[in-house]
């Protein structure tokens, strides 16, 4: 692998950007072939899967919210990487699909998970990983993370371990109700009212 793993990191993801936004594609079956690389012992081809799946994302080529979920989930499991260029592209996806949120049915639509899933099981890891991105320069990211983060915190409600859901996110979330940008104490008060209403149900 190169030494600089993050310009490494890059170069993959731009290649395999350029791919799918000029190529008609078999979704599903590019998805299949991939996926199966992310638990290759061969580095390299590793991070080829997790930066081509991460290229997807950022592409739109999954429009269905189950596609998208399958691969932000392939993805979120390969944060632990031993390769730290794996881990960049298992990383930047919570990103991608901040960058992309347009509304509150996109992020009902990417956690609506089936409690007992093997992705209903994930939620404390994206919770985690949608967090990080409260203290985002973007407006735009800290107001999509709060948002996304109300969603999966109510579909935690109805998981199979709901006490696994970490502690500090309740909190992290009513600490932007007082964030300078009015766009993030909205999102902040949307995502607030979803975890009051399942939580009362």
């Amino acid at each position: 692998m190169m030494e600089d793993t993050t310009m490494y990191a890059e170069g993959l993801h731009v290649t395999a950007k350029c791919i799918f936004q000029s190529s008609n594609i078999n979704t599903k079956k590019v998805m299949e072939n991939l996926t199966g690389y992310l638990n290759s012992d061969i580095e390299a081809q590793r991070a080829v899967a997790a930066a081509s799946l991460s290229a997807m994302l950022e592409s739109k080529k999954p429009e269905k919210p189950a596609a998208v979920t399958e691969i932000v989930g392939h993805l979120a499991a390969k944060n632990s990487d031993q390769s730290a260029i794996v881990n960049i592209h298992a990383d930047s996806v919570i990103k991608v699909i901040l960058s992309g949120l347009e509304d509150n049915s996109s992020a009902e639509g990417f956690t609506n998970i089936a409690p007992g899933s093997e992705y209903a099981e994930k939620i404390p890891m994206y919770l985690n990983l949608v967090i990080g991105y409260f203290r985002s320069e973007s407006a735009t990211l800290r107001a999509n993370a709060a948002l996304l983060a109300g969603n999966l915190l109510a579909q935690a409600s109805n998981s199979a371990n709901p006490d696994t859901v970490p502690s500090h996110v309740s909190p992290a979330v009513i600490h932007l109700l007082a964030d300078k940008e009015p766009m993030v104490r909205l999102r902040a008060a949307e995502a607030l009212g979803l975890m009051y209403q399942k939580a009362s149900h």
